[in-house]
């Protein structure tokens, strides 16, 4: 059988678990937004509901016609795109050029807790931003045009926090005024039983302060650390000592506050530090780019075969790993041949011992 290239005009719907999840084949420098809707359950797991995605490219006009994917309803929670009156699953639309706008329509919202997932690709230029804008506390959040960013709301008895209408995305040109400070990065790194918090900024200058805030749920971020600022108005570099690593999922994110009061927040990282025989956890996933991280923790110590199985049965093998019987990490490299898509990572043990995890490819 001959083998086939899969291009950014395919895609699947797959129903899991009575919601949607949208699957793409897209090129890797293509310029895309997808935003996903998870709810929050009253165990803090959060669960994927619906997606949707924008391709933006110059073969495509900004109308809607057969280049577009319609939005299939379905029975849950619904989270589609809205153009001239057409609910879409997919968009495809012109290459930015200095403003342009995304309109979600969502419906079926019940009384619950919920988080947005913005992820965006090849999206950043030196002039533009970009912002999730919620239109019924009329606060508009930024998004990282070139990674994930996350953004929490609810719904609650007032019909306006379920409104089909409630958010957008906008792109706009930057204005060219001062900052005060640019988040470049974020990090966090174990350190024997500790945990390190790096990140560096630019542009730093009138910084009253920064806090270092600690969330388990993406949710409920909570001060943790004070650090002064140098205000050597350039480039900065931050490497803190937090505290002692906890188990399960760790979420910091960077606070700063200017000398004017005004809040910025840096990209929100995470370490997972597996409870004893939980099994194995993969950060960042999904994962738009092939270096992953692998923590795994087994009864059974000693070399795992690692592999990843995709959604036609395609076995790939990922090398081997050591695990001990608390906690291992390894970083994990996917071959150029694993197309975007669903995969299943298999640690295979002594004694036919097997730990599955699944991940989402972008």
């Amino acid at each position: 059988m001959k083998s086939h290239q899969f291009y950014s005009l395919i895609f699947f719907r797959i129903q899991l678990a009575g919601c949607f999840l949208l699957i793409s084949f897209t090129s890797f420098s293509q310029q895309t937004l997808r935003t996903n809707l998870y709810v929050v359950g009253s165990n803090g797991i959060k669960t994927l509901m619906d997606g949707n995605m924008t391709i933006y490219d110059d073969i495509y006009c900004n109308c809607v016609n057969w280049e577009d994917a319609l939005k299939m309803p379905n029975p849950g929670e619904n989270w589609g795109l809205i153009r001239s009156g057409t609910t879409l699953a997919v968009e495809r639309r012109k290459i930015i050029l200095e403003t342009d706008t995304s309109y979600i329509r969502m419906w079926n919202l019940q009384e619950y807790n919920f988080v947005i997932e913005v992820i965006g690709r090849n999206l950043a230029k030196t002039d533009r931003i970009g912002y999730l804008r919620d239109n019924y506390n009329n606060v508009n959040t930024s998004i990282n045009l070139t990674d994930t960013t996350y953004v929490n709301f609810s719904v609650n008895s007032d019909r306006r926090t379920s409104a089909q209408n409630r958010f957008s995305i906008l792109f706009e040109k930057m204005v060219q005024v001062p900052l005060s400070v640019t988040f470049k990065s974020i990090r966090l790194l174990r350190k024997d039983a500790l945990l390190n918090v790096e990140f560096a900024v630019e542009n730093e200058m009138l910084v009253g302060s920064y806090m270092m805030q600690h969330a388990t749920d993406t949710l409920n971020f909570k001060d943790v650390k004070l650090v002064a600022p140098r205000n050597g108005h350039g480039s900065e570099f931050y490497n803190e000592v937090v505290g002692e690593c906890s188990e399960g999922d760790n979420f910091y994110r960077i606070k700063a506050i200017d000398a004017g009061g005004k809040l910025s927040y840096s990209s929100i990282a995470k370490l997972s530090m597996p409870r004893a025989m939980e099994g194995m956890n993969i950060y960042p996933n999904p994962s738009a780019s092939r270096q992953l991280q692998l923590q795994a923790a087994a009864a059974t110590r000693g070399k795992y075969l690692v592999r990843a199985i995709g959604i036609n049965g395609t076995v790939y093998s990922l090398g081997t790993m050591h695990v001990t019987g608390t906690q291992s990490l390894q970083p994990l490299t996917l071959p150029a041949s694993m197309k975007p898509g669903l995969y299943s990572i298999q640690l295979i043990g002594p004694n036919n011992i097997i730990i599955t995890k699944s991940i989402t490819l972008l």
